[in-house]
């Protein structure tokens, strides 16, 4: 039998566990889907710009993967029960993972200590709140006019934030996850918000250069930290509650005291604006994430710069620290998601999606939650690390799409 489809060289090919169907990756950028009972193409999956170099097949068959000399691997899941896939967005090439998002993109997301829950910060104004374990989701809730920024979660599960393009910050009762206030008072875009760990007040970051912190019991301002900052964009709170940092256009770190609204501390190294900056769990060092591409790592008792993490080829949108302060995650604008070991800083993860992502939050110290401009990701470390920081094995190196990913990009792959 000869199977004829391909109009240039065929690079690898798989075939499936029960033998039934085969798959096939060409430099004709096509990976083809075969029927082995009648030689019969079922299925051509488009998505690679250049060609497609190898191809496999889960153990179970129930999904199978390209890799493309574009540097991405894609994953495309099949029906069950069809030999060769006869879903019309298989067909068409569209990676497809069980249950399905939305495509609305996200701009932030955050999620609660108890991981079991997702929240994110929508561009159509609306913010989501997501089951982990299901990937279903409620009705979205509308909050700003135009697009929702950011959000964060109550460390003591009562309510969660989100803040807007509108310049408002709501406040958002956990369990019926309706308005509880409106914080207003920012004159132009909030661009990030983050929790006290007593969840008693809140911290809002905006493009009018102003720090706002509210009673979060009452709703009402108790703090403008203000001063020669230019645009903010990325706001934390220590675990101690007693300092707040503050990352913007200026390049620059700020800590700031809670009690006395007085800055502590200026870290200087960026290149280029900050977009992002968090709290190790300890308190004893920052991170922050830049458009200069990289990641640094502050100790906050020197003031010294501990680390930088590079690697990125593109500029860091955000960043996250795991619980167990083993590991820094990054997102940047040419869809990668990074991982480095935050003692050492290396590099032992590497993961790129098809659209720009923005934030990141780990759920437990091996699940991340990633927010981008085709949704949001749930992503899996493949191995648990050595004693050493490294990888179990090379195959293990990579941030793996685990079957608890919940978004892809809708309509065919470009």
């Amino acid at each position: 039998m000869t199977l004829a489809g391909h109009s240039d060289w065929v690079n690898g090919c798989a075939i499936a566990p029960d033998g039934s169907w085969l798959v096939s990756a060409g430099a004709d950028r096509a990976v083809c889907v075969w029927d082995t009972t009648n030689g019969n193409l079922d299925a051509t999956l488009h998505g690679d710009t250049g060609g497609a170099n190898s191809c496999a097949v889960a153990p179970d068959g129930t999904w199978l993967a390209a890799v493309g000399s574009d540097g991405m691997v894609r994953v495309w899941h099949r029906e069950q029960g069809s030999p060769g896939g006869s879903g019309q967005e298989q067909r068409h090439g569209t990676p497809v993972e069980p249950p399905r998002m939305p495509v609305t993109p996200a701009r932030e997301c955050a999620a609660p200590r108890d991981g079991t829950h997702v929240i994110s910060a929508n561009t159509d104004g609306t913010v989501s709140v997501w089951d982990v374990a299901t990937g279903s989701a409620g009705p979205a809730r509308h909050g700003h006019t135009g697009w929702a920024e950011c959000c964060a979660c109550a460390p003591d599960g009562t309510y969660f934030v989100s803040g807007g393009a509108d310049g408002l910050v709501q406040l958002w009762d956990e369990r019926s996850q309706t308005p509880r206030a409106t914080l207003t008072g920012h004159t132009a875009a909030v661009t990030r918000c983050a929790v006290a760990p007593d969840s008693s007040w809140l911290v809002s970051a905006s493009l009018d250069a102003t720090l706002r912190i509210w009673d979060a019991a009452t709703g009402e301002l108790r703090t403008v930290l203000a001063g020669d900052l230019g645009d903010l964009f990325g706001c934390a709170v220590a675990p101690d509650g007693k300092r707040v940092a503050s990352v913007g256009a200026d390049r620059l770190v700020r800590i700031w005291d809670v009690a006395t609204g007085m800055q502590v501390a200026v870290l200087a190294g960026h290149t280029a604006r900050v977009n992002y900056c968090a709290f190790s769990k300890d308190g004893s060092w920052l991170a922050s994430a830049s458009f200069d591409r990289t990641v640094r790592i502050w100790d906050l008792t020197t003031g010294a710069l501990r680390t930088t993490l590079t690697g990125d080829d593109g500029p860091i949108w955000g960043c996250a620290i795991s619980p167990d302060d083993r590991w820094v995650s990054a997102t940047s604008t040419n869809g990668t998601v990074r991982i480095w070991e935050a003692r050492t800083g290396t590099c032992t993860n590497v993961l790129r999606v098809e659209q720009p992502v923005q934030a990141c939050t780990w759920l437990t110290d091996s699940r991340l939650c990633v927010a981008g401009e085709a949704g949001l990701y749930m992503l899996g470390l493949s191995a648990e690390p050595t004693e050493t920081g490294s990888p179990v094995t090379d195959e293990a190196s990579a941030l793996a799409v685990t079957r608890e990913t919940w978004s892809w990009p809708s309509g065919p792959v470009p």
